[in-house]
């Protein structure tokens, strides 16, 4: 297990930072395969930039779901109870919403649970924000069709900023994404405002 953390560690950042940079490009062992990072990526690049409610009808649907269409700047969190990945994000979504608590940020905590189960979950984990319960079918279309856990970051136009599907059900490595990788996507959006 201390062998596979580290390895862990080091292929999350070194995969996220080598596709960043050389997304159309072979990949360093130059046999013209993409790494699993680089393949998660290449499904997010078309969504970065575009206007995340006219992709996916969101205003309807959080409209529909009697969910306020968030100001500022947001991270919408797609999760659901059995992905072990999702409910591992849990403590660092909670850290996002104090760290940011003053700032013009506010998470959007969206699964397909019912609302027994989303208070079960509300209650352990101590979430300052209120999950909301919408359709499976509507939690497909608000993660573009990618898996969960999925947090989507949008300006306050509603741009997709950033995005990044999957996690880690190990906690340091879901610690370590959101610091490194989550929390300076964001830092960079509040600074543009």
């Amino acid at each position: 297990m201390k062998l596979i953390d580290p390895i862990a560690i080091f292929f999350l950042f070194t995969s996220t930072a080598y596709s960043q940079s050389n997304i159309n490009k072979k990949p360093p062992g130059g046999n013209g395969k993409l790494t699993m990072v680089q393949l998660l990526e290449n499904r997010v690049k078309p969504f970065i930039g575009k206007d995340y409610f006219k992709l996916t009808n969101a205003d309807s649907i959080f409209r529909n779901a009697g969910i306020k269409l968030p100001e500022g700047v947001c991270l919408i969190s797609l999760w659901f109870a059995e992905c072990r990945p999702c409910i591992t994000e849990f403590p660092d979504l909670v850290k996002l919403s104090e760290r940011y608590a003053n700032q013009n940020f506010n998470i959007v905590s969206l699964t397909f649970e019912n609302d027994s189960i989303i208070d079960v979950i509300r209650k352990k984990y101590h979430l300052p924000f209120m999950p909301r319960h919408i359709s499976r079918e509507a939690c497909y279309k608000l993660n573009l069709g990618n898996g969960f856990p999925t947090n989507i970051i949008l300006n306050p136009s509603g741009i997709i900023a950033f995005m990044s599907m999957e996690g880690s059900s190990n906690p340091e490595v879901s610690s370590l994404h959101f610091e490194k990788i989550l929390v300076p996507a964001i830092d960079s959006v509040l600074r543009h405002l």
